[in-house]
């Protein structure tokens, strides 16, 4: 599953082909086949009236916003990927025109929107205030120096709590893993504080932030580049998926750290 250093790399790498190109042509396959539960007819539309125009994206947590480069105060639509959603240069895939579901041309590239899990979701834009960090294109990568804490701290046990609130900081399996081991925390204990659940997700950010810098992590995500590269930060993971780690299978999920 895409998480917040992998989105914010397609919003980056995607915004290098279209700020600068404006969309010729927009399609989308597979109308009978999800196409239009995925992208509805609403955002098609709004979609189809970017002809002519160029675009940004850009990310907060795990979703990517796309932007009017005219209009780029306000979003105007929000692209969540769900567990398999990834952009590509080039449709290859296996069995591509199955799962591809929009593709949108410049006079220089094919961009395709492919989902085999058929998670995703393209909605009106509703920007999280708890997003950890992001990308845009004015300021490049960022993390927020001032970070809130989604509710459920002091219930939740803290891996329950960092991934049921992923949607809205931006924090999904390999981040919280790696968080909770660097920083020596039972996963299946609540945070004691508030303080504390500030210091775990500002540790999720660090993962985040170091992920980027690697491309991304594409073991066990679904996730690859938009040039259809692997992201080479598994190597870095001290606690996900490390056969040397001890794993316990919480509420059906493997916890690592």
């Amino acid at each position: 599953m895409p998480e917040l250093a992998e989105v914010a790399l397609y919003a980056r790498d995607i915004s290098k082909h279209t700020k600068n190109s404006s969309i010729t042509k927009i399609t989308f396959p597979n109308q009978k086949n999800w196409g239009r539960i995925i992208i509805p007819p609403s955002k098609q539309k709004t979609l189809q009236n970017l002809l002519g125009r160029k675009i940004i994206f850009q990310s907060a947590g795990k979703v990517l916003l796309l932007f009017d480069i005219k209009h780029s105060t306000k979003p105007l639509l929000e692209i969540r990927l769900g567990m398999t959603g990834t952009f590509r240069l080039h449709n290859n895939i296996h069995k591509w025109k199955k799962h591809c579901f929009m593709i949108l041309e410049t006079n220089n590239v094919k961009i395709h929107y492919f989902d085999p899990r058929r998670f995703s979701r393209v909605v009106s834009p509703k920007v999280s205030e708890y997003a950890i960090g992001g990308y845009s294109v004015s300021k490049g990568f960022q993390f927020k120096k001032t970070i809130k804490a989604p509710k459920g701290f002091l219930k939740k046990p803290r891996i329950t709590w960092l991934l049921t609130s992923g949607h809205q900081t931006g924090v999904g399996n390999y981040m919280a893993n790696e968080a909770l081991g660097r920083m020596n925390l039972s996963p299946f204990e609540p945070c004691k504080n508030e303080l504390e659940a500030i210091r775990l997700l500002k540790k999720c950010a660090d993962v985040a932030n170091a992920s980027i810098n690697h491309g991304g992590n594409s073991f066990g995500t679904g996730y690859f580049q938009l040039n259809a590269s692997e992201g080479k930060y598994a190597r870095y993971c001290r606690y996900y998926q490390n056969p040397d780690i001890p794993k316990k299978t919480f509420k059906g999920r493997p916890v690592f750290s």
